[in-house]
């Protein structure tokens, strides 16, 4: 019978001979030789799975159950304010609607978490106004909205100062140099930037580009530090205490080097609080929201694989592979109750019932001749080489008729 204690900031855990496989189900389980036990971090989510995979053959001795119950007061406030959509109390002048205050106080309150409003409720409203005047602050977005964030911070906090990073490589540069002096600046900067102002976070066999001053002996000889992947780069030097990420959805590939810049400034050790922000969290299956998740929690989330095997029901393709095809409904209460803390969504029909619904309208266009060239070669052979130098190609259940 497994046995778990607390021990300063981890989780130590006994277990017999027969349990080892068990205990690599939880994320964060580390084998400690010369202490003879296993060790995980101290966090809700540690506990809720080592609950779940030991079920009652788990003891818990007192400090640890005494931790947990403290803990467990504020995942109920949090399960609460994720579905209040009225405050106990607004100010007199507050220019949010209530469920925009509810909204904030579940930021502040969980401090790393998934704000999934549908569009137009205002999600970067609740964002900033949860930030208080915790700065300096980092927002990373699509390019088309970085004005309108700069727009944002002005109307809505009394604290922040906003710099939009822009122009070329000198003007950036400028621009996050006065960013670095001020103690509460707001950065806004877009992903594609992103990617040459920080360096990247490491991800399973991807290989990062090194240097020799990072690695002398393997490092790439005329490899200069600016597009070195693991050198520093300037937002690695500012100490940001809030992460913003709009948009959120753009960081679901883990492999993509914009996912893993994020990941970078995210989790650097003066960050305290991450926001990811998105009305559309799901792309196409649930493997798509754990690159977001381990970007405001990587303690809870630290690697894919256990996050896929344990809560993805996954089913073999037409060409052999895996697919992930749901939630494995075997831990699917497991994996709402890790999920349902850090994770809100309104809808406009909720919050919003004075506005019209969308009108979806159906237009029917004409190939021209390229288009129809490669629509035809496309459904005879089910590939075709589009201009670009790239192949497209689908599976036969995805074939469909030719649009009139």
């Amino acid at each position: 019978m497994a046995h778990a204690r607390l021990d300063s900031d981890l989780i130590v855990v006994e277990t017999q001979w027969n349990e080892r496989e068990e205990i690599k189900l939880v994320p964060g389980a580390r084998w400690q030789a010369v202490a003879k036990h296993w060790t995980l971090p101290l966090s809700w989510e540690s506990c809720v799975v080592l609950r779940g995979v030991f079920g009652d053959r788990l003891t818990v001795a007192d400090d640890l159950n005494s931790w947990a119950w403290k803990r467990r007061k504020l995942v109920d406030e949090l399960l609460h304010l994720r579905t209040c959509l009225e405050p106990d109390f607004m100010r007199d002048g507050d220019r949010r609607y209530p469920f925009q205050v509810v909204g904030a106080e579940f930021l502040e309150l969980a401090e790393f978490a998934i704000l999934a409003d549908e569009m137009g409720t205002g999600k970067t409203v609740q964002a900033l106004t949860a930030v208080a005047d915790d700065g300096p602050v980092l927002v990373i977005c699509p390019n088309s909205v970085k004005q309108s964030w700069h727009d944002h911070v002005v109307q809505w906090t009394d604290y922040g100062a906003p710099f939009v990073v822009m122009g070329g490589a000198v003007q950036r540069d400028k621009i996050l140099k006065q960013a670095a002096t001020h103690p509460h600046a707001v950065v806004i900067v877009n992903y594609e930037s992103l990617r040459t102002l920080s360096r990247l976070a490491p991800y399973g066999s991807v290989r990062l580009k090194r240097c020799r001053t990072c690695d002398p002996k393997h490092g790439e000889e005329k490899l200069t530090a600016s597009r070195c992947q693991v050198h520093p780069k300037v937002l690695n030097t500012i100490p940001f205490r809030t992460v913003i990420i709009d948009e959120a959805h753009r960081i679901k590939d883990p492999r993509s080097q914009q996912t893993r810049a994020v990941w970078a400034v995210c989790h650097q050790d003066t960050v305290s609080r991450r926001f990811a922000l998105t009305g559309t969290p799901l792309a196409n299956h649930p493997g798509d929201l754990w690159a977001v998740l381990h970007a405001v929690a990587p303690v809870a989330f630290p690697t894919k694989t256990h996050f896929v095997d344990r809560y993805c029901l996954q089913s073999w393709n037409a060409f052999g592979g895996l697919d992930i095809v749901g939630v494995n409904p075997a831990n699917g209460d497991e994996f709402f109750r890790l999920l349902d803390p850090r994770f809100r969504r309104v809808t406009k029909a909720q919050v919003l019932p004075q506005l019209p619904p969308k009108i979806r309208v159906t237009r029917w266009i004409d190939l021209t001749p390229l288009q129809g060239r490669l629509y035809d070669a496309f459904e005879k052979q089910l590939a075709v080489d589009v201009p670009g130098g790239r192949l497209a190609a689908a599976r036969p259940s995805l074939r469909a008729p030719r649009a009139a």
